[in-house]
């Protein structure tokens, strides 16, 4: 059970990093130094990426949300800008409204178990911030 869970986080990032790619293409902006510095650069708090409006995105404190046509992805930046950070709440999210690859973790109370399994195992470590990171 637990690999399928590191292929849940493995399939999270991935759709994260999907939408970073859009920004970059859409937006011309590049993965940042800062975790607020998308916001900072001037393009609007809410809207659309693509030129069709078909997949809007939100900024929120330090993240953002998008809705890709597979499914909203919503993340932080971590404190240096990266993109591949995780918790149980952006886990459950993901879970509940981005994927249909996971249903045997439709219940949150299964992803905190499988998240205290992995941290006990040493898969993962928690940044200074709230977001872990899985170890290389």
């Amino acid at each position: 059970m637990i690999e399928r869970f590191i292929q849940l986080i493995h399939e999270y990032q991935s759709r994260v990093r999907e939408a970073v790619e859009l920004f970059e293409r859409y937006k011309g902006l590049k993965q940042p130094q800062h975790p607020l510095e998308w916001q900072l650069s001037g393009i609007p708090q809410k809207g659309y990426l693509d030129p069709g409006g078909k997949i809007s995105y939100f900024f929120h404190g330090y993240g953002c949300c998008v809705c890709l046509p597979s499914g909203p992805v919503d993340w932080d930046f971590g404190r240096e800008g990266q993109i591949d950070g995780f918790d149980v709440w952006r886990l459950s999210n993901f879970v509940e409204k981005g994927t249909q690859n996971f249903p045997e973790f439709r219940d949150e109370e299964l992803i905190k178990a499988m998240f205290a399994e992995a941290e006990s195992k040493g898969l993962f470590h928690k940044s200074d911030y709230v977001l872990y990171y899985l170890k290389q």
